[in-house]
């Protein structure tokens, strides 16, 4: 009985103590949150001094790319843990999404503000263009020039490339050549795009109006193919 009455007492007498550690350890946790948002909002993941001239002045994101994995190319030398960074963005986005591109790293700008362009789809302007009247050679070497871009067919010949178009062509479109096969316009990419996949809808853009065109035509035309 008189064991008990002790155990008891000396509970008691470290009740404040273990107070004291819980109240400590919560003020803790709560600035090490404070400075997380403060650094999420504030501090820079850009070119801020002299000291910083060597840090890339983009960051490129593929398309894929999760927020976590962005938020640790963008601020590589963070303090905050990268999953409360991610939380913070989280918060932030709530029900928007990041775009992949390619995005200035100017002098003061905060992962806050990066995100909201990334949202925005607010990076560089990355295009390939087909010209009209251009050859099919001009515009696979325009292609292959591009940076970004997965460059699948660069090494191809004309008939390994219409080979593996043929394959990605829906029906009816059909490639007995590829010369003047390219729509001429402005395709826009973004990092880790296939050029296989701009090559595609080169194609399939001059296909259809091939078609479309074919479907016109008088009844007495005297070819039987376009």
């Amino acid at each position: 009985m008189f064991e008990i009455i002790k155990t008891r007492l000396n509970a008691a007498n470290h009740t404040p103590a273990v107070r004291r550690v819980l109240g400590r350890l919560t003020v803790l946790g709560l600035t090490v949150l404070l400075l997380s948002y403060l650094e999420f909002r504030f501090a820079s993941v850009g070119v801020s001094g002299p000291d910083d001239a060597a840090k890339p002045s983009e960051l490129v994101v593929e398309r894929g790319y999760g927020l976590k994995q962005v938020i640790e190319l963008a601020s590589p030398s963070a303090w905050s843990p990268s999953i409360l960074n991610w939380f913070w963005a989280r918060l932030h986005l709530v029900s928007r999404s990041i775009k992949a591109g390619v995005y200035p790293l100017e002098r003061g700008l905060s992962l806050k503000r990066l995100l909201d362009r990334m949202a925005a789809d607010q990076g560089k302007r990355l295009e390939w263009q087909v010209l009209e009247g251009q050859s099919l050679e001009q515009a696979r070497r325009n292609l292959s020039a591009l940076p970004y871009l997965r460059h699948e067919s660069a090494a191809w010949s004309d008939e390994q490339l219409r080979t593996k178009l043929m394959e990605r062509m829906p029906e009816p479109y059909k490639l007995g050549f590829l010369e003047g096969m390219l729509f001429p316009d402005k395709y826009r990419f973004v990092p880790g795009m296939s050029d296989l996949e701009l090559l595609t809808q080169a194609c399939q853009r001059q296909a259809k109006l091939l078609q479309a065109i074919w479907g016109q035509r008088p009844k007495d035309f005297p070819l039987s193919s376009p």
